[in-house]
C-alpha cells in the first residue's frame, strides 16, 4: 500500500526511466561494430547502459587470440579466409555449425541478471540472442543495429524487434526481405555533424583502411595515386604497423603517413575525397563528413553489397574510374558537389531520436 500511494505521488518516478538496463552486445571483428555499440550507448545515456564484447565475454582465455588471428588473416587475405568467406554469411551453411558457440554462448548468458533490452551491433551475435530469447521463452525486446548497408541473412532473425539501419537503402532491402516496415528505424551509425569543408585550389585524398589499416601494401600504388590525382595525400594505416614504416621509409613527396588516430573527423573534415575499402563504418563516416569515396577493389562480401550502395546512392565510385580527377579543375569541383548533395540527402534520413522512443513506448 505505501509503495502505492508514493507511486500515485511521484508519477514521474516510472521504473522504466529509474530502473531501465540496456545491455550492449558487440565484439571487435572490425571498428564498426564497437563504434555502433558506443553511439547507441551515447544515445541511451539516461538509461542503465553496458557494452559486452561477447568474444571476451565468452571465450575469455582465448579471445585475444581469436582477434590476432582474425586481423591476421584480414591483413593476408589467406587461404583460411577465403574458406570462411564461402560461406557468405549464408545461415544455412552457417547455423548447424554453430551448436558449440550457441551452448557457450547460452551459458554465459544464464549466469547473469537479465536486462530490460538487449541491443545487438554484430548479426552472429543478433542470431544468438534470437535463439537465446526462442529457447528460454522470452519476452525481452530484441534491438539489432546494422553496420552494413545491404543486410545478409544471418542479421534477420524471428525474435528480433526492431531493425536499426544506416539508410533507406537499407530499409528497403530489409523490407523486401520480409521484414515489416514497423520494425525498422532509419538511425544512422553516429552523430549528424556540421560540416564545414576548406576550399582549395588542389585535391586532398585521405587514405584510410579502418584500425586494422587494410589498403594496399605496395609502394607503387601511393606513387601513381600521386602522378595521377595530384594534389596532397594524407594516409592512414591504423595499426597496421608494417605498413606505416613502409611508407614512411618510401618517403614519397606529397604524402603525410599516419599511424592509428583518434581524431579521425578532423581528417575527413580535411579531405576531399577518401580512398578506401568500402566498409559500413568507413562508409557511413564518408557520409557524416560529406567526403566522396573512390573505393578499393572489394575483398569482403559485405564490401561488395556496400560498394553496390555507394554506386547506386551515387556518392562515390571505384578508384580508377572514369570518375578520376587527373585535373582538378572547376568540372571536377561540379561533380564532387553532386555527390556530397547526395550525401546530405542520405543525412537528412537519419532519426536516431525515434530509438529513444521506441524504447519508452515498448519497452
Amino acid at each position: 500500500i505505501y509503495t502505492l500511494s508514493l507511486h500515485d505521488a511521484l508519477p514521474i518516478w516510472s521504473a522504466e526511466v529509474f530502473f531501465m538496463k540496456i545491455e550492449i552486445y558487440a565484439c571487435r571483428f572490425g571498428a564498426g561494430h564497437m563504434k555502433a555499440a558506443e553511439f547507441l550507448q551515447s544515445q541511451l545515456s539516461e538509461y542503465e547502459t553496458e557494452i559486452f564484447d561477447v568474444p571476451k565475454e565468452v571465450f575469455p582465455g582465448v579471445a585475444s587470440l581469436i582477434y590476432r588471428v582474425y586481423g591476421n588473416m584480414m591483413k593476408s587475405q589467406s587461404l583460411l579466409l577465403q574458406c570462411f568467406l564461402s560461406l557468405d554469411r549464408n545461415k544455412d551453411k552457417i547455423v548447424p555449425r554453430l551448436d558449440f558457440l550457441e551452448e557457450c554462448f547460452f551459458k554465459w548468458m544464464d549466469k547473469k541478471a537479465l536486462p530490460d533490452v538487449f541491443i545487438a551491433s554484430y548479426s552472429m551475435v543478433a542470431y544468438l540472442l534470437s535463439r537465446y530469447k526462442e529457447q528460454r521463452r522470452l519476452n525481452i525486446p530484441l534491438v539489432t543495429c546494422l553496420t552494413d548497408f545491404s543486410p545478409h541473412t544471418m542479421w534477420i532473425n524471428p525474435k528480433t524487434d526492431l531493425y536499426l539501419v544506416p539508410s533507406s537503402f537499407t530499409a528497403d532491402k530489409l523490407i523486401l526481405a520480409g521484414v515489416p516496415r514497423t520494425k525498422v528505424l532509419i538511425c544512422g551509425l553516429g552523430e549528424n555533424p556540421v560540416v564545414e569543408k576548406k576550399q582549395s585550389r588542389y585535391l586532398r585524398i585521405l587514405v584510410s583502411g579502418g584500425g586494422l589499416g587494410l589498403i594496399p601494401k605496395e609502394k607503387n600504388f601511393y606513387r601513381d595515386l600521386k602522378t595521377c590525382y595530384g594534389g596532397e595525400i594524407r594516409v592512414i594505416c591504423g595499426r597496421n604497423k608494417r605498413l606505416y614504416h613502409r611508407l614512411k621509409n618510401a618517403r614519397i613527396p606529397g604524402i603525410q603517413v599516419y599511424g592509428f588516430v583518434n581524431n579521425m573527423p578532423e581528417h575527413l573534415a580535411w579531405a576531399d575525397v577518401i580512398v578506401g575499402k568500402a566498409g559500413g563504418l568507413s562508409t557511413f563516416e564518408a557520409i557524416q563528413s560529406e567526403t566522396p569515396i573512390l573505393y578499393t577493389a572489394p575483398f569482403l562480401p559485405q564490401e561488395e553489397r556496400n560498394a553496390e550502395f555507394i554506386c547506386q546512392n551515387k556518392i562515390g565510385a571505384p578508384l580508377w574510374s572514369p570518375f578520376s580527377f587527373t585535373e582538378y579543375d572547376e568540372e571536377k569541383e561540379k561533380n564532387l558537389n553532386l555527390l556530397r548533395e547526395n550525401m546530405k540527402q542520405i543525412k537528412e534520413e537519419l532519426h536516431p531520436e525515434d530509438l529513444k522512443a521506441w524504447i519508452e513506448q515498448v519497452a
